[in-house]
């Protein structure tokens, strides 16, 4: 039979054991906030994984930690998918057809992952609203003489053009 201060010993290791690991989990969660979203999905698998495996941590923390992780992974889906989306738009203005096609499905993507992990209806009204804004950009203007708009000095019309 162990005694009272072996005891106490031991159950003061295993506070001081859990106080590390939860300052470890406390790291990882401040490494997701200015992550990518591919680095923050895989911290977020790894912090998950840490919280599997010590089932000594108290609930209270496991939940928040997890909520805070989810926020801070949508979080960089959405800032994420402004960006390309923004590259989508300058590639419109560009008619870089297969650029802006390539960008728009990522940008797709990358917001859906974030409606996924929880954004809200603003974020998604405004990826929506961007995404037809960048469907509905470029392909209009012509480079070179159309009928509207002859080159400097060429006839105005047909007729004033001498046979």
């Amino acid at each position: 039979m162990l005694l009272t201060s072996e005891t106490a010993r031991k159950q003061e290791a295993e506070e001081k054991l859990l106080d590390a690991y939860m300052t470890q989990c406390d790291k990882l969660l401040d490494s997701m906030r200015d992550a990518s979203p591919a680095e923050a999905g895989r911290i977020e698998l790894h912090l998950e994984y840490a919280l599997m495996c010590c089932p000594h941590l108290p609930m209270a923390f496991r939940q928040k930690t997890m909520v805070l992780a989810r926020a801070y992974e949508c979080s960089a889906n959405m800032r994420a998918a402004g960006v390309v989306l923004q590259q989508a738009l300058h590639l419109a203005r560009d008619d870089d057809w297969n650029g802006r096609n390539e960008r728009l499905a990522e940008g797709r993507l990358l917001s859906s992952k974030a409606i996924a992990l929880g954004a809200n209806q603003y974020f998604q009204h405004a990826v929506r609203h961007k995404i037809e804004n960048i469907m509905l950009t470029g392909g209009v203007g012509r480079h070179g003489p159309t009928a509207a708009r002859p080159w400097f000095g060429s006839p105005e019309s047909q007729r004033d053009a001498k046979s």
